[in-house]
């Protein structure tokens, strides 16, 4: 991703992520069991956030797939891409609950608004 990265903006390109993701289904090297490891797909925005900061200068979009837990194009539902699950309550409400890297994801937004927020009142005084 870095280097891919450096290279839009060695050659003066705008950079859009449209689409990236980890699945939260693993399977260890040497071991036949998939298991289920939000912790993983924290851990891959935990790598990358730090990259797309960097660069965030040429970066005019990123877009995670997906909020919700899917049913993958080639891979059905073995495989677990969504950072949030969705449940209906007892009234038929959507019912979102962020995983791991949901909330991750989370704290990093509000965080970042609160930033901004800042700028903007010190900007305007």
């Amino acid at each position: 991703l870095d280097d891919a990265l450096q290279e839009a903006v060695d050659i003066g390109v705008d950079v859009a992520i449209t689409e990236t993701g980890s699945d939260t289904k693993v399977q260890r090297h040497g071991n036949a069991q998939v298991v289920d490891d939000p912790k993983s797909q924290r851990e891959y925005y935990e790598r990358i956030l730090p990259i797309l900061h960097k660069f965030k200068d040429r970066m005019i979009g990123f877009f995670y797939w997906t909020l919700r837990s899917n049913l993958e194009w080639e891979n059905a539902d073995k495989v677990n891409l969504g950072v949030s699950t969705f449940t209906e309550d007892l009234h038929g409400r959507l019912q979102i609950q962020p995983n791991t890297a949901g909330r991750y994801l989370q704290e990093i937004c509000h965080t970042n608004l609160q930033r901004v927020g800042n700028l903007l009142a010190d900007n305007a005084a």
